[in-house]
């Protein structure tokens, strides 16, 4: 028996294309220069020099670059050391991180200034000094910092635990100065790390507006020295990033990384970045993504933690940001128009 296939009514053959554009609706999709942005916030390792700017509506070129500090920090005495980081650094002559030798004696809490054991360590590739960053010079902001850290000794005294840490004021970064490491665990999104081999991130995220000296400032502002490096060569007051190692075997070194990525713009024009690139404005873009890194600390893995972020935005948008509703599909004007009718 020869049986036939049923030819689909008007009614299904039409409504299908509908279905088709809803669904093209309900993914929101961050532009490249947004993509980047987050890519460079969760995992700076992997985003090119020059590619990542902030989305914002601050969108003049600028000049955008990547700048890379490398180097060893050591337990000291008593089973402790750190690294720590200032991510909003912008002089080659400042104290863009500090690190401990195995002179470190601590006894009650963590101390930047300490005399013996810690040492301060600047960005050197950075291309300008405090005192060209302001009137007459150029200003700075952050796109996105990170740093990293693992173990390098032998096997035989691998011990202990790292302690991931981030101010939540960038610029009260010296909050964490003289702290004793049970104060770092005491904030509940902050893990205890079993030392291993593996490259473990902790990440600048950037605050909207906080208040400094008096002045209110915000991380997507160009700032000057005073904001960025604080008020001399010689502070660590802004170390508001870094890793606390504790219980480990005196002696054991561990490798660090720290990548940021800047956008510096001229004051005046009488001192101009010796390159710039369009800068883009992209604010639904900018606003998935502060959505989507602020509730939570990227730790550990940056390329997982970056997946899970993009995946996150698609997955809310359509609810919990301003979008294009799939109910203009349903307009037959509209819907005709776009070509989804």
């Amino acid at each position: 028996m020869t049986t036939t296939k049923k030819k689909p009514s008007g009614r299904q053959s039409k409504q299908q294309p509908l279905v088709l554009a809803q669904r093209r609706v309900e993914r929101f999709a961050l532009s490249e220069c947004s993509r980047l942005y987050l890519q460079a916030l969760v995992d700076p390792y992997t985003v090119n020099a020059g590619q990542a700017c902030i989305p914002d509506d601050n969108d003049v070129p600028s000049y955008k670059a990547l700048f890379i500090a490398r180097g060893t920090t050591v337990v000291g005495t008593q089973g402790t050391g750190f690294v720590f980081v200032n991510p909003l650094v912008a002089a080659n002559n400042s104290p863009g991180a500090v690190k401990t030798t195995t002179a470190l004696y601590v006894t009650a809490g963590i101390d930047f200034s300490a005399a013996a054991g810690v040492l301060p360590s600047v960005f050197a590739t950075m291309p300008y000094t405090q005192a060209q960053l302001g009137p007459g010079g150029v200003l700075s902001r952050t796109v996105g910092c990170g740093l990293r850290i693992r173990y390098l000794g032998n096997e035989l005294n691998r011990s202990g635990r790292c302690i991931p840490y981030q101010a939540p004021n960038v610029w009260t970064g010296s909050a964490g100065n003289g702290s004793a490491t049970v104060t770092y665990l005491n904030r509940p999104e902050v893990p205890s790390i079993a030392v291993d081999r593996k490259w473990h991130s902790v990440v600048y995220l950037p605050t909207a507006s906080n208040t400094a000296s008096g002045l209110a400032q915000s991380s997507y502002t160009y700032l000057a020295s005073g904001a960025t490096d604080g008020t001399g060569t010689t502070t660590t007051t802004l170390m508001s990033l870094g890793w606390v190692i504790d219980g480990a075997t005196a002696g054991q070194s561990f490798e660090w990384e720290c990548y940021i990525h800047k956008e510096y713009i001229s004051d005046d024009g009488a001192l101009v970045p010796p390159q710039t690139t369009r800068s883009h404005s992209d604010g639904p873009g900018l606003s998935a993504v502060r959505n989507a890194v602020e509730s939570d600390i990227p730790i550990g893995d940056g390329p997982s933690y970056y997946r899970q972020a993009l995946d996150y935005i698609a997955s809310y948008s359509p609810s919990d940001i301003s979008h294009v509703s799939d109910a203009v599909t349903k307009m037959a004007g509209v819907g005709k128009a776009l070509g989804y009718l």
